[in-house]
């Protein structure tokens, strides 16, 4: 089976700490620093002061927060919550531990927002700490965010395993996780943890939830309101997957479901189109040729400039690093470069980028598995295991009693949102109108753009559509369409697209630029600033090369000439 992960990995907490880059580094650029009055304290959405709560929150140390000079982390509180490992049986006595994070709101409270990554298996609390800074600003004055590790992931125990060193490529791995995750593993389909989400918001002290869940975790939105559907609150679901998934109608692939058709393809003609249409791209005009060419050869160029792992870049883990990085446009220059790189012969750069992706998988790396992978093929068993007829593979994982199920229509207080990206890899924005369509009380908006989910995005169109739902409960125009980029303007061609997705020079990179001088280096802020100034303004492959600590003459000499200046 080929392992296709909806986790989002645009804001991986730890991504690029290799070459000092922070999480929040790689999210878009939005402007989001003005408050809008009519949204914020208005007489209809009142200041709300916290509810009583059965959560003791304390330090996240033990959850292993990263230092905030390295991300920005403060002001999280942490706790666990304890819930029925089978919520649906009275009598049953074991339970779980869910481990939570927090950040109270920053200006007039009006309640907590509980968001989910996805995967299935992705941690919401790691996930939490990274994406928050990336929010506009209007959020984080309104609402606690709140997240959770789901049941077996991460933080949370009894953990879900599979034995020591399992190997993720064994037909008969699943056989060593069931014994291993116990009792949990007749427990972990998407109708227990959208019990888990009414615990939480019952723990919480909230008269509903509100909800913001990305990929797999708008299945578990859509879990939650076909479950409570008298305490939806407002929700928005980023990312929709197929609405038939638990079914046998559901996307198949060689009899094995999946959780959402396969976007790849399309969005790497995207990054082709764009590329091929600006003079900036420096893949020239047949970029999906240069693609193609490298896999028979990739696996013998040398990659000498970067000091890390992998020493050698194959073909899966280079056919992985493309594919993933469908997921995230903001890093395209550096993927450029890269393959621009290994088209003349060196790959340091491709090796960079595999090194600090959390996608790639450690069978692409000839690694052992990571946590993260073992949780989502246990719980892909769990989801899908009453509908999977031509394999075995998933056997030995129990039939889960409650299932998943299509997604059906609900009755809910505020209609919710669904929102689809027009070219996402791994849930192509096709679903989110028939995503939305089963729900009833939805409307859906797609993004036009490439990557995994949409918000918060480089588009006013999509941030004050979630704005607007969360805070007022107010939906724009189903079917809305919303533009890639604001920054190129109205109806832009693919050049002008193209000139800003794979151009440096911008305050996205000087952003990353800084990140290297202050934190890889150990500049003050000031002298950092100073340094990436001025690299900024050298060529493309100049500064994707200091970003990625690839060790080229041209970066060598970008750093003397900018360290010795500042």
């Amino acid at each position: 089976m080929t392992e296709r992960f909806l986790y989002t990995n645009r804001f991986r907490l730890a991504g690029l700490l290799t070459v000092a880059l922070a999480a929040a580094a790689c999210a878009p650029s939005i402007d989001v620093t003005t408050e809008r009055s009519d949204q914020i304290g208005s007489a209809a959405n009142a200041p709300v002061i916290p509810p009583a709560s059965e959560i003791e929150w304390s330090s996240c140390e033990a959850f292993g927060i990263p230092e905030s000079v390295v991300v920005e982390t403060d002001g999280w509180e942490c706790a666990t919550l304890t819930a029925p490992m089978d919520p649906f049986d009275s009598s049953a006595d074991d339970t779980v531990d869910l481990a939570l994070t927090r950040h109270a709101a920053t200006g007039d409270r009006r309640g907590s927002l509980l968001i989910n990554p996805g995967g299935p298996g992705g941690s919401g609390v790691e996930f939490a700490w990274g994406i928050r800074s990336a929010f506009p600003i209007e959020i984080l004055r309104a609402f606690d965010i709140v997240s959770w590790d789901p049941r077996g992931v991460a933080n949370s125990v009894p953990a879900i395993s599979c034995g020591d060193n399992p190997d993720i490529s064994d037909d008969f791995l699943m056989e060593a996780c069931a014994d291993a995750t116990g009792p949990l593993a007749a427990h972990l389909a998407a109708p227990y943890s959208a019990s888990d989400m009414e615990a939480i918001r019952v723990a919480l002290g909230e008269l509903r939830l509100d909800y913001l869940g990305y990929s797999y975790g708008a299945t578990l939105g859509a879990a939650y309101a076909a479950q409570y559907p008298d305490t939806v609150g407002r929700f928005v679901l980023d990312g929709a997957t197929d609405p038939l998934i638990g079914s046998a109608d559901g996307y198949f692939e060689d009899g094995f479901p999946y959780y959402a058709a396969d976007g790849i393809p399309g969005a790497i003609r995207r990054f082709s189109e764009l590329c091929d249409a600006s003079d900036r791209c420096v893949l020239g005009a047949d970029s999906e040729a240069v693609l193609d060419e490298l896999v028979a050869r990739i696996g013998a160029l040398p990659t000498d400039d970067f000091a890390g792992s992998p020493d050698v870049v194959d073909d899966d883990a280079y056919a992985e690093l493309i594919a993933s990085s469908m997921s995230y446009s903001g890093d395209w220059e550096l993927l450029a470069t890269g393959v621009a790189d290994a088209s003349e012969g060196d790959a340091s750069a491709l090796a960079s980028l595999i090194s600090t992706d959390a996608a790639i998988s450690s069978d692409a790396l000839d690694e052992p598995a990571e946590p993260f992978e073992i949780a989502n093929i246990v719980i892909y068993c769990a989801d899908f295991r009453h509908v999977i007829d031509d394999w075995s593979y998933c056997d030995s994982i129990p039939v889960n009693e409650e299932m998943l199920a299509p997604v059906e229509a609900v009755e809910v207080a505020t209609t919710i949102l669904v929102i689809g990206t027009e070219f996402d890899p791994l849930t192509p924005g096709q679903h989110a109108p028939v995503f939305a369509e089963a729900l009833e009380s939805a409307v859906d908006i797609v993004w036009n753009g490439v990557g995994h989910t949409a918000f918060p995005a480089p588009t006013d169109c999509i941030n004050d559509a979630v704005v607007r739902q969360l805070l007022d409960g107010v939906q724009p125009v189903d079917g809305l369409e919303c533009p890639f980029l604001d920054q190129a303007g109205r109806d832009p061609s693919n050049e002008e697209l193209g000139d800003i997705l794979f151009g440096h020079g911008d305050v996205e990179s000087e952003r990353l630029l800084v990140s290297v001088f202050e934190f890889g280096m150990g500049l003050d802020a000031d002298s950092a600033q100073c340094a990436a100034g001025r690299v900024n303004q050298l060529s493309d492959q100049t500064i994707s090369h200091v970003v990625l600590a690839v060790t080229s003459t041209a970066a060598d000499a970008a750093i003397g000439e900018a360290l010795a200046a500042c």
